[in-house]
Formats: C-alpha cells, sequence, structure tokens
C-alpha cells in the first residue's frame, strides 16, 4: 500500500511562485505608480492676495431662508456658462470668491418655482488675510495604504484560486 500523497504538498511550488509573483506585481506598482496612491489626499490652505469672499441672503417675502436652495453666480460678461453652481446654506446664504473685478450676479431657484437674482459690483481692492489651514495627508501614508490593499487583493485571489484548485470536480 502506498500512503496517500496531501494535495498540498503537490502545489506547494505552484503556491509559492503565485506567491512571488503577486508580491512583485505589487511591488512594482507600488513603485512605478506613486501619484495614484496620492491621488485621492486631501488638504486645505487659505488663499491669501485674493478678493475677498462675498456672501448674499436669500429669502422668501415673509422673511424665511430660501434654505438649500439651487445658486448659480455668473461673473463678468459671463451670461450662459456659470462661475460657481451650488447651493444656499441652512440660513439661506451663498458665499463665492470672485476672481476678478466687475459685475457679478447670483441667481438662486428653489423647487417650487421661486426665483431671486443678487447683483453686486466687485472691487479690484477686495482682499483679507490668511490663517493657516489644514494639511494635506502625506504620501509615505498614502502609500503604505495603496500596498496594503494591493497586497490584500492578491492574497484573497491566491487563496481564492487555491479554495477552488482542492475542491473535488462535480
Amino acid at each position: 500500500m502506498t500512503a496517500a500523497r496531501s494535495p498540498f504538498r503537490a502545489e506547494a511550488p505552484a503556491f509559492v511562485s503565485a506567491l512571488a509573483l503577486g508580491l512583485a506585481l505589487t511591488l512594482a506598482c507600488a513603485l512605478a505608480l506613486p501619484a495614484i496612491a496620492q491621488a485621492h489626499g486631501t488638504g486645505s490652505r487659505w488663499l491669501e492676495g485674493q478678493a475677498a469672499p462675498l456672501a448674499v441672503l436669500f429669502h422668501y417675502s415673509t422673511g424665511e431662508p430660501m434654505s438649500w436652495v439651487a445658486a448659480k453666480v455668473y461673473g463678468p460678461g459671463d451670461t450662459s456658462m456659470e462661475y460657481q453652481a451650488a447651493r444656499t446654506d441652512k440660513a439661506g446664504v451663498l458665499a463665492f470668491v470672485p476672481d476678478r473685478p466687475g459685475a457679478w450676479r447670483v441667481e438662486v431657484l428653489d423647487d417650487q418655482g421661486h426665483k431671486a437674482v443678487a447683483e453686486t459690483n466687485v472691487d479690484a481692492a477686495l482682499a483679507h488675510s490668511a490663517q493657516p489651514g489644514g494639511q494635506a495627508a502625506s504620501p509615505l501614508r498614502s502609500a503604505a495604504l495603496g500596498l496594503s490593499i494591493l497586497l490584500n487583493i492578491s492574497l484573497g485571489l491566491m487563496l481564492w484560486r487555491r479554495t477552488r484548485a482542492s475542491k473535488p470536480p462535480a
């Protein structure tokens, strides 16, 4: 009588080579594509030397604020393409930072068809002082996260292939 061979021992060299290939591909992707790993980082900074932010309050004739209403901001000379599309806040306020002097127009339109328009002239001298803002996620942290995701996907695929190969045919 011959002893039964373990299915895992026969597949061990294939599994090791698949693992090595997966790790090599993961490492190559992580080193070759660092910009992709950093693409989802966030950050903020206060803009210095820019025009001062302008805020306008929209309300109904009853004094109730036009909360969460769709708004479009049009810059000087822009009649068809909006400079900014947004919504008013809970208090009916919309703020924007103009990028050039001239006549600016803000239009809001609610779901019932109520429309309001506000116009203002922006002087080139409007500017604000800045405070330090938040920082973006570090590139090393982003790269480590991307590498971890790729390694976990590779390991999951290898384990899934291994379990499929060890099942007896139906």
